[in-house]
């Protein structure tokens, strides 16, 4: 598995763009055992992704539109922390899926 290290930010790896972007994720960390915590930032497949994947490893940062707020779309500062919190939360020794 290729790791790139941006700030500090070890990035293991991406899905390829697909329809259910859920199972590409859930079955790219099923091959990749070795991931201990993760989280999906993603403005489109919150539903997708909410049946495939255990709760609290998702944020939606949501697409601009002509109705969007600008101070709520994307990545916010205030769904970078909610990302944050859930990759440093400790799993005990659970399995991810």
């Amino acid at each position: 598995m290729a790791l790139e290290n941006i700030d500090g930010v070890i990035i293991a790896g991406n899905t390829p763009a697909g329809t259910d972007r859920g199972t590409e994720i859930k079955d790219w960390l099923l091959e990749n055992k070795d991931v201990c915590g993760f989280v999906v930032l993603d403005a489109l497949n919150e539903e997708s992704i909410g049946l495939e994947l255990p709760a609290g490893h998702f944020v939606w940062t949501l697409l601009c539109d002509e109705k969007s707020n600008p101070e709520t779309e994307g990545l916010t500062s205030h769904k970078a922390d909610m990302a944050y919190e859930m990759l440093v939360k400790r799993f005990d020794g659970k399995e991810l899926l």
